[in-house]
This record gives structure tokens, C-alpha cells and sequence, in this order.
């Protein structure tokens, strides 16, 4: 029986050591560039991945990007309502493009991640929310998105990246087809989600109950993706402007420079600087109009 016990001791032992090196892996390539964020900033930006490409920091604005590739409005309320009680938060700059209240969104989301920033009332009772912010976190083959991380990190480096030709050296039917296939992937139904319709909402009221200013961002598209957009639209710029909260419309900013881009609705590196400048010189602008009136 003493011998038993110690093999059990052993095997569980080991398996901790395993799940232990599992979740650094894990931690290091998935869950900690997501969860960090500096602090001592005023105003920050929220969107999906179409933020990425905009400077990360820059201090003269007091400008933080905290962006994340896949944030539903869900993820980015609870990143708002840390940012709140942690932070030294005034401005709130945020995507409201046309694809940003899509169903889709209620898949394809950073919730396995964002649930470091939630607290327990968001959860309906201990459990849910036990399983979710610790144990499918700490014990990785629980979650599917880190058995994914697991994966990739274990393929030969042959096969983890597929070299991507660049935007601008595609031909036309390429640019086209890509970008219809995106659009249909984004806009799947005619209805929009009610459950990040709702997120929104609360984000406007976090911002109107803490005297954020609440700024739109709509980011800047390809030609070729603007023309299979055509129409669609589940208007979360709309929500914002009904609440009398401005929103910048970059959509066609670039449409004549597609070499400013990764893909049919992304901008690359220096697409991405030169949005920055401009966003910065809209800050900048409010800023001393807001100084005057002091005046």
C-alpha cells in the first residue's frame, strides 16, 4: 500500500511538472503580452486586430495602444473596467467599424484571456467563474485555444509561418477575391449580435459614469475591400453618434496607397505610423480646443 501511494505521489508529481512547463508555454507566447499594460497613461485605445498596426505607446499623448487581434466589445468592457479602477484613464479611443457588432464576434474572441480583467459579478456562479479565470487557465489541454498555442509551439519552424505575399504585389482578381471571402467571413448574418450591441452599450456608460471622453475610430480599408463591403454595416459607428460621441471615419483614407497595407482591411507598419500622427494631431486639436474654453 506505502508503495502504491509514493508511485501515486511520483505520477502525480510528474504530471504537475509537465502541466507546469505546458502552462509557461502557454503563458509566454499567449496570455502574457495580452494581459499587460502600462498604467500611467490617459488615454488608450481598444479595438480588434485593426488597432495593432498604430504606435504601441507614445508618451508626449500619454497615448497607450492596448489593442488585441480578436477583441470582441465583451473583452475590450472588461479591459475599460480595469483600466478604471487601476489606471489614470480620461480619453477612450475605440473601433466601431462595420464589422465590429458581428455575430462572429461572439466565437472568435479573447474571453479565455480577457477573464484576467474580469471580476465575479460578471459570472452567473462560482463555478463558471472559477473554471474559466483559473482552471482553464492553469491547466492548459482544457482550454482548445491553448492545446492550438501547444501545437505550434511543438511544429518544426518550417511549418509554424506561411510567408504571405504583400498587399500592393497582388493582381486585381487576387485583391478581389480575397477580400469578398473576408467580408463574407465577417458579415455571416443580416442581424447583428446582441450580445456585443449590449457590451457597447455598457462600455458608453462606464465612460459617461467616469467622465471618459469616448472617441470612434473607424480604420482605413482597401479599395478593393470597400467595394465587396458595398453596404454592409451593423452600424456601431451609428450607436456612438446617437449618443452624441464623435467618431473618426478613416475608412477611405488610403484607398490610392495600397502599399500602406498588410491585407484587404489592415494596415501594415508604416500604414499604421501614419495613422498614428494623424490621430495624434486630432488629440492634440481637442486638447487646446478643450484649453480654450477653460480660458
Amino acid at each position: 500500500m506505502k508503495k502504491f501511494a509514493l508511485n501515486l505521489l511520483f505520477f502525480i508529481a510528474i504530471i504537475l511538472l509537465i502541466n507546469c512547463y505546458f502552462y509557461k508555454i502557454v503563458f509566454e507566447n499567449y496570455f502574457n503580452e495580452y494581459e499587460y499594460v502600462d498604467l500611467n497613461n490617459s488615454t488608450y485605445l481598444l479595438s480588434d486586430s485593426h488597432g495593432l498596426p498604430l504606435e504601441k505607446q507614445n508618451n508626449q499623448f500619454q497615448f497607450y495602444n492596448f489593442a488585441a487581434g480578436s477583441d470582441s466589445y465583451i473583452d475590450m468592457k472588461r479591459k475599460l473596467q480595469y483600466l478604471v479602477e487601476n489606471s489614470k484613464i480620461k480619453r477612450l479611443l475605440i473601433s466601431v467599424d462595420n464589422h465590429t457588432l458581428s455575430i462572429y464576434r461572439d466565437n472568435q474572441n479573447n474571453l479565455d484571456r480577457s477573464n484576467y480583467f474580469a471580476k465575479r459579478n460578471e459570472y452567473s456562479n462560482l463555478y463558471a467563474y472559477l473554471k474559466e479565470k483559473y482552471i482553464e487557465r492553469f491547466i492548459p489541454f482544457i482550454s482548445p485555444k491553448s492545446r492550438d498555442i501547444l501545437k505550434i509551439n511543438f511544429q518544426l519552424e518550417d511549418n509554424k509561418t506561411k510567408v504571405r505575399k504583400e498587399w500592393n504585389t497582388l493582381s486585381k482578381k487576387e485583391k478581389k477575391a480575397i477580400s469578398i471571402k473576408r467580408v463574407k467571413q465577417q458579415f455571416p448574418e443580416s442581424n447583428y449580435s446582441t450580445k456585443q450591441k449590449n457590451a457597447l452599450n455598457d462600455i458608453i456608460s462606464i465612460c459617461n459614469k467616469n467622465n471618459i471622453e469616448l472617441i470612434g475610430i473607424k480604420f482605413p480599408l482597401s479599395n478593393e475591400y470597400l467595394d465587396a463591403l458595398d453596404d454592409s454595416n451593423y452600424n456601431s459607428d451609428t450607436l456612438l453618434i446617437s449618443n452624441r460621441i464623435k467618431v473618426y471615419n478613416f475608412s477611405k483614407q488610403y484607398v490610392n496607397s495600397p502599399a500602406l497595407f498588410k491585407n484587404q482591411d489592415h494596415l501594415n507598419q508604416t500604414g499604421g505610423k501614419m495613422l498614428s500622427l494623424k490621430i495624434y494631431k486630432i488629440l492634440q486639436k481637442n486638447d487646446s480646443i478643450a484649453l480654450d474654453k477653460l480660458h
